[in-house]
């Protein structure tokens, strides 16, 4: 993975709930870098014709739950 000229390695991909949309799929990641763990969550929903994506990234690395399931059903909510 790479995000601008740092380039770190995803070392764990475990599929979790996508919550929100009609369709979904999610995925809890941790990428490390010099031997730094990073927790990282994507989530890809549907609602009618309209796809989203919703990331997030634990930069302090002090939790490594997933992306609130609540944050993931506003926001799916939004698509209209």
């Amino acid at each position: 993975m790479t995000t601008g000229t740092d380039r770190s390695e995803v070392v764990k991909v475990e599929e979790i709930e996508a919550a929100g949309g009609q369709e979904g799929a999610a995925w809890a990641l941790v990428s490390e870098r010099e031997g730094r763990k990073t927790p990282h969550t994507v989530v890809l929903v549907r609602r009618g014709a309209t796809p989203a994506s919703f990331s997030s990234v634990n930069l302090g690395s002090l939790a490594s739950g997933p992306l609130p399931t609540a944050v993931i059903g506003a926001q799916a909510a939004r698509l209209g």
